[in-house]
């Protein structure tokens, strides 16, 4: 017996299925109109950008640079807001105000870091020594409304210090549930904080800023070393 043949293959030119072809007055209108789009290219959108009051900004400025125990708290926000993280450095360094980033804030970790992150005061604020001689009298927050409840009672006013004036920059909202704020500027918080900057300026922090400032960042030191010593002493 012979073998059987092996499979055969025929190459043959076809039709694509999906290819369109002119063949009626529909199909030449349809061509041209595609053509068209090619040359002059697809509808440029170009969305709203949001613009802020010139002398809201310059107001909130006055009363931020004339801050004697200023703080900025971060609460939650997106991720990848590396503009944002650039802005609060420059506010966090031409005002002296320390910066305290909640972990929901992406800005703990973020680069470049402001001068002084007090990033210990939820445990600052447990202690009286906080509300006698660290609590702030301004607190600029930038972002939704921290998850903090230590950031509430700061806000509420820290032992027997007095409420600090609350100014909030958040950009979708009314992101001031306790309803303390006296300034609420509605718009992304890198936008509101680089117009900040201009508005304020070149100049420097005041003498009474700077005296809190390390005080604030001296005491946040020690609560982590604090921390460091209850640890090592727990794991032996």
């Amino acid at each position: 017996r012979s073998p059987r043949p092996g499979p055969v293959q025929l190459n043959a030119r076809a039709r694509k299925p999906l290819e369109p072809v002119t063949t009626g007055p529909a199909d030449v209108e349809l061509t041209s109109h595609v053509s068209r789009l090619i040359a002059e290219g697809v509808t440029r959108v170009v969305p709203a950008r949001p613009s802020l009051d010139a002398e809201a900004v310059r107001a909130l400025a006055t009363n931020l640079a004339t801050a004697e125990r200023g703080v900025i708290v971060c609460g939650p926000a997106p991720l990848g807001h590396d503009r944002l993280a650039l802005a609060v450095e420059a506010l966090s360094r031409r005002l002296g105000f320390p910066v305290f980033a909640e972990s929901t804030s992406q800005l703990r970790f973020a680069k470049p870091q402001p001068p002084v992150l007090a990033d210990g005061l939820d445990w600052l604020l447990s202690t009286a020594a906080f509300g006698e001689s660290l609590a702030p009298d301004t607190v600029l927050r930038l972002g939704a409304t921290p998850t903090s409840s230590a950031l509430e009672r700061l806000l509420g006013g820290a032992g027997d210090a007095s409420v600090p004036s609350l100014h909030v920059i958040a950009e979708h909202g009314h992101s001031d549930p306790s309803g303390r704020a006296r300034t609420l500027l509605q718009a992304p918080p890198w936008l509101a904080v680089e117009a900040l900057m201009e508005a304020l300026g070149h100049g420097a922090p005041s003498a009474a800023q700077v005296g809190y400032t390390k005080r604030l960042s001296a005491a946040n030191t020690l609560v982590w070393q604090t921390l460091a010593r209850v640890l090592e002493g727990a794991a032996k």
